[in-house]
């Protein structure tokens, strides 16, 4: 008897495990054959998860039934061993299902931080007539969508509805328009009076940001960075740089690209939740979180190191705080102010169409 059990088990063992490299192995197939990068996987993601959340109860289910009828005695010797079979085929399904979903959704993570770009055209090389950052400008809610910029050199602005992005004279008419890429509610900053940079949730997926850039000039695409996020806070950028922070609900990465190139540097994940665009000073990185700052040292993104005691000294960091904890940078910077005297910017609210206070 002892004997038996034991060649059930290794049996049942051996059934589990060709499941799950059976499972490894078609996702190895399926990636090689239909393509791995971001947005493939995130195509394939709501078919994978949907078999996945049906294939496992059923296995359960039938996994009870062939057991019982694997352990009457005193049925006939095929219907046991037909019990037998289809225990090992549906443990072997159930673990294939799961290592598949799991190296799936490894896979998701791996290139959704890593983020799939997508080059349209070459960035102008001119230099424009704007300053180096302008905006950001938001959009109020996906009901309520429609912005406007403030005036370019030359009087015209750039708006954005519900389905287009356009750049109207001063009279209304349109030098162009084009579709917007992705759904409200967006960001969008200006590069030097040549480029637009919108940030917002991707067209296709509920759980894809993306982070797209227009000529100003001449309303065309110059490129798109898809990422695995669903919620974006307004880009950041100094010089050929630009950093990008996109949530979910399990923390929030941070991405740092050459605009003009384009090209990603380098992005990094934190669990801690971020409650502020980030923003680049002194040769560094930094964000607010969880109450006190997050610091990268550039041009690695080396880090992130903590610095728990921000409101020690609220005007050398120019930050705004609330019962010891901060809330915001300050508005209007300047060393020696007190941190009470700082006006703070809620997340997510607009600036308006004023120009922001300088990089430092």
């Amino acid at each position: 008897m002892a004997a038996r059990r034991w060649q059930r088990s290794v049996w049942l063992l051996g059934a589990a495990a060709g499941g799950a490299l059976a499972g490894a192995a078609l996702f190895s197939l399926q990636t090689l054959f239909s393509g791995g990068d971001y947005l493939c996987l995130q195509a394939r993601s709501d078919p994978v998860h949907r078999f996945a959340l049906f294939c496992a109860p059923a296995c359960l289910a039938g996994l009870v039934l062939a057991w019982a009828l694997g352990e009457l005695a005193h049925l006939h010797r095929w219907i046991r061993l037909s019990g037998r079979i289809a225990v090992g085929t549906l443990l072997g399904l159930l673990f294939g299902t799961l290592s598949f979903t799991l190296r799936f959704d490894r896979a998701l993570e791996r290139q959704g931080l890593a983020g799939q770009l997508l080059a349209h055209g070459a960035v102008p090389s001119e230099p424009g007539s704007g300053p180096a950052m302008s905006g950001p400008w938001a959009e109020r809610s996906a009901e309520e969508p429609n912005l406007a910029t403030g005036a370019l050199p030359n009087g015209d602005v750039l708006t954005l509805d519900r389905r287009t992005l356009a750049r109207k004279t001063e009279s209304g008419a349109f030098r162009w328009n084009r579709p917007r890429p992705g759904p409200p509610p967006a960001w969008l900053v200006l590069l030097h009076g040549r480029v637009a940079v919108l940030a917002g949730p991707g067209p296709d997926f509920e759980d894809d940001a993306v982070i797209a850039a227009v000529d100003i000039q001449s309303g065309r695409g110059l490129w798109e960075l898809h990422l695995l996020g669903r919620r974006v806070l307004p880009p950041i950028a100094e010089g050929d740089r630009l950093a990008v922070l996109v949530q979910r609900p399990s923390g929030a990465s941070l991405h740092l690209l050459d605009w003009r190139g384009p090209a990603v540097l380098r992005a990094v994940r934190t669990s801690a939740p971020i409650s502020h665009p980030p923003r680049i000073r002194a040769g560094r990185l930094e964000a607010i979180a969880d109450g006190g700052l997050l610091r990268w040292t550039l041009p690695d993104l080396d880090g992130p190191h903590a610095v728990p005691l921000a409101c020690e000294d609220p005007a050398g960091f120019e930050v705004a705080c609330e019962a010891g904890r901060v809330v915001a940078w300050s508005a209007e910077p300047r060393r020696g102010q007190r941190a009470a005297e700082h006006v703070r910017q809620p997340p997510g609210q607009s600036p308006g169409a004023e120009e922001p206070a300088p990089i430092r």
